[in-house]
């Protein structure tokens, strides 16, 4: 083989992985899209929904206390969906800028931030892809927060090493992930066979990275673990069974918290 034809087929082999990916974004970006209208109405109807929100402006909380500033704090809500959970953080006083791939779910918040009145001037939303965004993005921020976004990425642990040499001293990195220890994740791809399309979440997973691999790569990414703890009952009303469906065993998100050192 030549060196010419050697390079073509490395340049085949380029195209063609690039085609993948931009095909699955476009299905990605599809499903999202669909779901956009529907999430917002999550956000007011489901009570896991709405614990998902009072677990990151708990975080938000944790920032201003601790760093006490004089200017307002700036916060990333990455894969922002639609805006809910950068609502309530800007409401404490954060700046928040908030970025998703889907134009609908940008949409949605957009509208929905009108809803904020005076405190519509600290919401910024811009759609972009999370890597795309942070590889041009220089400016530092006291906290990063993404809900259920990483398991979606094709590498997440890169997204993490962008958003912590970003953070500023002392700043908070907050994200939820799947409990894969769950004996309810380990049944779930069956149950999903059954569902409808728009309901099959995890064929558009990008990886299964759990927590352990990001409290491994951490501390070289000059992150300090704060919190670890599983949350995201099923919506059963089990008479003495509350107590066991906690344990996260049963619990099928995990919320990471990092400070970076």
């Amino acid at each position: 083989m030549t060196s010419s034809e050697a390079h073509g087929g490395f340049r085949r082999t380029v195209v063609r992985t690039v085609s993948a990916v931009s095909q699955r974004r476009a299905v990605q970006n599809a499903f999202f899209d669909e779901l956009a209208e529907s999430f917002a109405q999550r956000y007011e109807n489901n009570r896991a929904f709405r614990d998902r929100v009072a677990l990151f402006t708990e975080e938000a909380r944790f920032v201003l206390d601790r760093h006490r500033l004089a200017r307002s704090p700036r916060c990333l809500d990455l894969g922002c969906g639609p805006g809910i959970i950068a609502g309530a953080i800007a409401n404490l006083g954060f700046e928040v800028i908030g970025v998703d791939r889907s134009e609908k779910m940008i949409n949605v918040a957009e509208r929905l931030a009108a809803r904020h009145g005076p405190l519509r001037e600290r919401l910024k939303f811009v759609r972009a892809d999370v890597g795309e965004f942070l590889s041009s993005y220089h400016e530092s921020f006291s906290l990063a927060v993404s809900s259920s976004v990483f398991e979606y990425l094709s590498d997440p642990q890169e997204v993490v090493a962008m958003i912590a040499s970003r953070l500023e001293p002392g700043g908070t990195l907050a994200f939820s992930i799947p409990n894969f220890d769950s004996l309810l994740r380990v049944v779930e791809p069956c149950i999903q066979g059954v569902l409808p399309a728009r309901s099959r979440y995890r064929e558009f997973w990008g990886n299964t990275t759990g927590s352990a691999e990001y409290v491994r790569s951490a501390f070289d990414l000059g992150l300090s673990l704060e919190r670890l703890k599983t949350f995201g009952l099923p919506n059963l009303s089990l008479y003495g069974l509350e107590s066991v469906l906690r344990n996260r065993l049963f619990q099928t998100m995990t919320l990471l918290v990092f400070r970076r050192l």
